[in-house]
């Protein structure tokens, strides 16, 4: 289809990579719909956890349309350049923003799918998930935040064996190095991003959006700095309404009712 479809229901926002016939690699169209529509969640208050999927079986993504790439490398190296800072400002959207973001991968993620998962706070892999970025065998490097953001996600060891020795991790190889938290059967992958989006949706927004803000600022932040944040934010955070609330629901014995703004 060459699509990316974003659905709406109950404050989850499912987003799916619609071009499974090309095993779901990435457009120029597509990516600019993809970046469009990460805006666009950012600023819909009604969402409060993003799902991001694919359709088919055989992949979650295979990074971006080689034959796109090739167009570009050889006739217009701009072009080139300017997609990949799509994609870099996109990741980068996802880190900063107050929405959780879990994924759900089926099939093949490669190319810079690795950087696109490692941008997400929860990674569902299936069983039959295989992960690797082999564009260092095609003679060049992924982008994205490839050589960046995955190797403090997962390990400089681990990127570099996928980089240098075109390796593929198995979901059991990805959730030993920490690229996937999780592995689930590919005919319930979806139902269970539901499940952990809905644990997400009953806490309180606000402690949401600070707790991932705060930890995502580990990534480009010294200790010392991280430490400074954080001390912001719980001040901003733990004298609110919601944590007094949380402690005296706890305490009673009875479910709090969080006010489920995130900020």
């Amino acid at each position: 289809m060459n699509r990316v479809v974003c659905t709406i229901e109950n404050h989850i926002a499912v987003v799916t990579l619609d071009n499974a016939s090309h095993a779901n690699c990435l457009t120029a169209k597509m990516m600019d719909e993809l970046c469009r529509c990460v805006k666009e969640l950012e600023r819909d208050a009604s969402v409060r956890c993003v799902i991001l999927t694919s359709s088919g079986e055989k992949a979650f993504c295979s990074g971006g349309d080689l034959k796109e790439e090739l167009h570009n490398a050889t006739e217009d190296p701009q072009q080139l350049q300017d997609f990949n800072r799509l994609g870099c400002d996109m990741i980068q959207r996802i880190l900063q923003g107050r929405l959780p973001y879990i994924a759900a991968v089926k099939g093949y993620a490669l190319g810079a799918a690795p950087a696109i998962l490692s941008s997400c706070d929860i990674v569902i892999g299936a069983e039959n998930s295989v992960y690797g970025m082999p564009t260092t065998s095609l003679g060049g490097i992924p982008g994205w935040g490839s050589t960046q953001l995955v190797p403090r996600v997962m390990g400089r060891q681990a990127v570099l064996r996928m980089m240098l020795l075109n390796q593929k991790f198995t979901a059991d190889e990805a959730l030993r190095y920490g690229l996937i938290s999780e592995i689930c059967p590919a005919d319930r992958i979806l139902d269970r991003a539901k499940e952990l989006a809905s644990v997400i949706l009953s806490f309180s927004g606000s402690a949401v959006a600070a707790a991932r803000r705060s930890v995502n600022r580990t990534l480009d932040l010294p200790l010392a700095s991280g430490l400074e944040l954080e001390d912001q934010l719980l001040k901003e955070i733990n004298t609110g309404a919601d944590f007094a609330e949380g402690m005296r629901a706890f305490l009673e014995k009875r479910k709090p009712h969080f006010d489920q703004k995130s900020e």
